[in-house]
């Protein structure tokens, strides 16, 4: 019986594991493709449907990095029923020396969604638990971006 349980929790893993690659393929996929579309922004600020995948976030962000070098990028995604927001974000160089430094960025959301986190002038990141203020989260980064940007 025991060896019968320890069969099916494979399964089960095997078949988490495979969700969560399919959540990396699609948002990978659906990025690859805006970048594409619209290469070279100066900004983006954007949620994704990655669950509280920080490593699907990641990917999406290396995806701006090599395709779109010279993109501000802020990702953001939400797993509801896990009560999980997480946060990714890089800034190029040339970006820095204007003013807008990742670590900052994420800072001046991360309370509004009860997050931890920080990082470097380039990349930094988050993850929280308030949820239902991830609009308003969206919104504080694409204003306080603007801002920087604008000075």
């Amino acid at each position: 019986m025991r060896e019968g349980l320890n069969v099916l929790k494979k399964k089960i893993i095997d078949l988490e594991k495979a969700a969560k690659a399919d959540i990396v393929k699609t948002v990978v996929e659906a990025t690859r493709q805006e970048v594409e579309a619209t290469p070279n922004q100066a900004l983006v600020v954007r949620r994704l449907d990655a669950g509280a995948d920080l490593k699907a976030l990641n990917e999406a962000v290396k995806i701006y990095k090599s395709k779109s070098p010279q993109t501000a990028a802020m990702l953001f995604s939400a797993d509801s029923q896990a009560g999980k927001v997480v946060l990714q974000c890089w800034v190029p160089k040339e970006v820095v020396t204007k003013g807008l430094k990742a670590g900052d960025w994420v800072n001046h959301v991360k309370d509004v969604l009860a997050a931890r986190g920080g990082g470097k002038d380039n990349t930094a990141q988050a993850s929280g638990t308030n949820v239902d203020a991830l609009p308003q989260a969206v919104t504080m980064a694409t204003d306080f971006a603007n801002l920087k940007l604008s000075n």
